[in-house]
């Protein structure tokens, strides 16, 4: 496995800080490709989309911090 970019690593954060971003389109293109998460229908608000992690996200997210804190 690879260290995580930025952009990546704030889009693997479900619910990051207020102001975080933006993330690139192409960034999430990559998630999604990798199964680490997708793009649902947000029931408030049809037209927009919720980014949801994966569990493969959220653990991808976890060994890479982990392996900046060793």
């Amino acid at each position: 496995m690879r260290r995580l970019t930025e952009h990546e690593r704030i889009a693997l954060r479900q619910f990051g800080p207020p102001g975080e971003g933006p993330v690139p389109d192409h960034v999430f293109d990559e998630l999604i490709a990798l199964g680490w998460g997708r793009w649902e229908r947000d029931p408030d608000e049809p037209r927009h989309g919720v980014w949801t992690v994966t569990a493969a996200g959220r653990a991808a997210l976890a060994l890479d911090a982990a392996a900046r804190t060793t």
